[in-house]
């Protein structure tokens, strides 16, 4: 069964280091919560690395995020690769008419 919707999660990981990174993470946090439809998911990565290229050029003092998306051991399940100031996934969710 193909999930319906995607639950978006973000938690602290470690500290971040400089303005870009810290600038991310919230933009991350506030994303955390958010329900969006399955057929928005590409649209959803799309603007997340949108994003790591605005803020890569607003801050070039600091070293570039590098990021990407994975699904791990297979799941459809995608989490973000490359930053670990925020962990942060996207999770499936489904509709229960019951």
């Amino acid at each position: 069964m193909n999930p319906s919707h995607y639950y978006l999660e973000a938690n602290n990981a470690l500290q971040t280091k400089n303005k870009l990174q810290a600038e991310f993470a919230s933009y991350l946090q506030s994303l955390r919560g958010k329900l969006i439809d399955a057929s928005k998911l590409n649209l959803l990565s799309h603007r997340i690395l949108e994003k790591q290229a605005e803020l890569n050029a607003k801050y070039p003092r600091c070293t570039p995020l590098n990021i990407s998306f994975w699904h791990p051991g297979g799941s459809k399940k995608l989490v973000i690769s490359g930053f670990y100031g925020v962990t942060f996934s996207i999770n499936d969710a489904y509709y229960d008419n019951n």
